[in-house]
């Protein structure tokens, strides 16, 4: 919202050529809209204006800024919803009351309604009260004239109105922040924040021992690193690249993603010889039956296993003495003799090597799971991203080939 307000506030000085006169338009203080552009500056860490004492100058930062926003205005231009005038600059909502609307603000709290399901959700996530988050959709509704949701006491539905309104809005905020991407320079040089995503165990143990070379390469380059073993959906969670399992090379099918294959795991099924000296060692499936197992949620239940025999899938009841929140804590169980486990081969490379685990039921696997770096195929790919990916993607193969 925030980002919003200091958008407008450019948008409206630049076409204004004054803090004071944009501040009328926008019912704020002069010093409030200086203030909202002062930090659009700071962000995009350029200059948009020059000042003086009596008018204000676009800068050639600022020129390229405010033609970028009037391209993605003037290409997705939605002639049901909305009535559009030319203000010399830059094109403005006006509604019938002839005050020009919040037209970003009133896209972003629709969009952030249709993510969450409900006016009540998206005015927490929004940090703004439920009563304005209400009043400000029906008078967007009130000025396209048009309903776009079917409100219920339990979901907001969109209508067919409200879904061809939506897939606009989304192109049009898409457009904006790839024009702040471009005045930011992220498009010219490897700058900014990055959000990657992987598994706990595929960033443990191969992007962070890789990320330290790539600071000192891209000193400039921020990182968030979000480790999980949920389902990311790059989209909605805002991530630029994710290193995922399972997945082909090339377009995915169906979607707007690329995959980068950078190698493949696989999975195994280990007890330490201690263990297997005293229990046994399992020569099928089924004699998983008749040992302790240790499960975690990463891959199978506790109750069943699943494994291959030729192209035909089995399911193994077995009985799981432990059950365990990370395949760390599974290894390590297996290594002090609790039982047997899965893992993948990654996780298990060193304790193969040294001895302490060994390996049982190989012919009885699936076979190995390709690893991809994934990102959106935008039409301009941020250098930032290019740059992550032309310097992690052949140390992930290497490291990757290492800890088959």
């Amino acid at each position: 919202m925030e980002t919003l307000a200091n958008l407008e506030s450019f948008i409206r000085s630049a076409d204004c050529g004054s803090f004071s006169a944009a501040a009328r338009q926008l019912g704020v203080t002069p010093a409030a809209a200086s203030r909202n552009v002062a930090m659009l500056e700071r962000n995009l860490r350029v200059r948009l204006f020059q000042r003086s004492s009596c008018s204000l100058a676009l800068t050639e930062d600022g020129e390229r800024f405010l033609a970028s926003i009037t391209d993605g205005f003037r290409l997705h231009t939605v002639r049901p919803f909305r009535k559009l005038v030319y203000t010399g600059k830059v094109r403005a909502i006006v509604p019938n009351n002839g005050n020009t609307m919040d037209r970003l603000e009133a896209m972003s709290i629709v969009l952030t309604a249709v993510e969450t399901g409900s006016l009540s959700a998206a005015a927490r996530q929004l940090n703004t009260p439920l009563a304005t988050v209400s009043r400000k959709v029906t008078q967007l509704e009130e000025h396209l004239q048009t309903k776009l949701f079917n409100r219920s006491a339990r979901k907001l539905v969109l209508t067919d109105a409200g879904s061809s309104y939506v897939a606009a809005c989304e192109r049009i905020l898409a457009d904006i922040s790839e024009a702040e991407r471009t005045a930011s320079g992220e498009y010219t040089a490897p700058t900014g924040e990055l959000v990657v995503a992987a598994g706990l165990g595929l960033g443990r143990l191969h992007l962070i021992p890789i990320l330290a070379d790539f600071f000192k390469a891209y000193p400039d380059i921020d990182v968030r690193l979000v480790l999980s073993d949920r389902i990311i959906n790059l989209v909605e969670d805002h991530v630029d690249v994710a290193l995922r399992t399972g997945l082909r090379t090339g377009k995915l099918a169906d979607s707007n993603l690329i995959a980068l294959r950078v190698g493949a795991i696989r999975r195994v099924v280990c007890a330490c010889p201690a263990y297997l000296k005293a229990r046994g060692t399992p020569l099928t499936p089924d004699e998983l039956a008749g040992h302790d197992c240790i499960s975690y949620a990463g891959y199978f239940g506790p109750e069943v296993w699943t494994f291959v025999r030729g192209k035909t899938k089995l399911a193994v009841p077995v009985h799981s003495r432990l059950v365990v929140g990370s395949v760390e804590a599974a290894c390590d169980a297996a290594r002090a003799g609790i039982g047997i486990t899965t893992a993948t081969s990654s996780h298990v490379k060193a304790a193969l090597d040294t001895g302490t685990l060994t390996t049982l039921l190989d012919d009885f696997q699936p076979p190995a799971a390709p690893v991809s770096l994934v990102y959106a195929a935008n039409r301009f790919l941020p250098i930032k991203l290019r740059a992550f990916l032309d310097f992690v993607a052949p140390r992930l193969k290497a490291h990757m080939a290492l800890r088959m």
